[in-house]
C-alpha cells in the first residue's frame, strides 16, 4: 500500500501592537489585554514575548505548535482478516491554528490524515480550556445534500505549547461520533482536537478509513463551550 507524505508550510506576519493613552504617551504591548499580536501570547489576561512562564497558557491564550505535535502511540484496529495481529503505531498531530467557541472551520476530511513512518499523522485545531470546562463539537461532512456526522478525538492538555515539541495523551476512551458530541477538559490548558479516521490493519499494510475519498472533502467543525 502506498504511503502518503504531505509537507506543510506555514508563514506567517508578526503583528505589532500598539495603543496611545492620555498625552500621547504609548502603551507598552505587555499591558493590553488579550487577543495578542502573531508571535506573542495570553498569560495572565496581558501580552508576552513567546510562551507563558512555565509553558502555562492563559485565557484566550495565542497557542501555538509549531511541529509535529506527539500524541504517543495507539493500537491499530483489527481488520476484516483476524489472522493479522493488530499493530501499535506512532502517532502525531499538526495544528491549523487556534479554534474558537462559536466558530466554524473547513476541512477536507479525505486528506486530513496521512501514513508516516511509522504510524499516521493527522490535522487538527488548538483548543484553550479551564479546568472540569465542557465544550460540545459538531463535525461532519457534506454528502449529497445531507451532513454526514464524522469522529473526533481529544488529547491533552498539551506540554511545550509555544515551542516545536508539543505533546500530549488522549483525552477520551476513543473517538466520539456523534451529531453533537460533549467534552470536557480534565485540566486547564491547550487541547488538539482533531477528526479522526478509522485505521485498521490488512495484508497489504494499514488502511485508512475515508482516506482520498472525494466524497468527504466538504467537511467542517464547530465548537461550543457549555455554559
Amino acid at each position: 500500500m502506498m504511503r502518503m507524505i504531505k509537507a506543510t508550510a506555514a508563514m506567517g506576519l508578526l503583528g505589532v501592537l500598539s495603543a496611545m493613552a492620555g498625552c500621547g504617551e504609548v502603551v507598552p504591548l505587555e499591558e493590553h489585554g488579550c487577543p495578542c499580536a502573531s508571535g506573542w501570547s495570553c498569560c495572565g489576561g496581558a501580552c508576552v514575548v513567546g510562551s507563558c512562564e512555565g509553558g502555562e497558557a492563559g485565557d484566550g491564550v495565542q497557542a501555538s505548535c509549531s511541529g509535529s505535535i506527539d500524541l504517543g502511540t495507539q493500537t491499530v484496529a483489527e481488520g476484516a482478516d483476524a489472522s493479522i495481529s493488530p499493530g501499535v503505531e506512532q502517532v502525531t498531530g499538526l495544528s491549523k491554528g487556534v479554534l474558537q467557541a462559536g466558530e466554524q472551520k473547513s476541512f477536507d476530511y479525505a486528506t486530513s490524515m496521512w501514513l508516516t513512518l511509522p504510524g499516521w499523522e493527522f490535522e487538527g485545531w488548538l483548543v484553550s480550556a479551564s479546568t472540569d470546562q465542557s465544550f460540545t463539537f459538531q463535525v461532519w461532512a457534506e454528502e449529497d445534500g445531507g451532513a454526514v456526522p464524522l469522529p473526533v478525538v481529544a488529547y491533552g492538555p498539551l506540554e511545550g505549547v509555544g515551542t516545536s515539541s508539543c505533546s500530549g495523551t488522549m483525552q477520551t476512551a476513543g473517538a466520539m461520533l456523534g451529531t453533537e458530541v460533549q467534552w470536557k477538559a480534565g485540566s486547564e490548558g491547550t487541547y488538539f482536537v482533531a477528526p479522526f479516521h478509522q485505521v485498521s490493519e490488512t495484508s497489504s499494510g494499514l488502511a485508512i478509513q475515508g482516506l482520498d475519498n472525494t466524497a468527504y472533502a466538504n467537511a467542517f467543525i464547530t465548537m461550543n463551550i457549555v455554559e
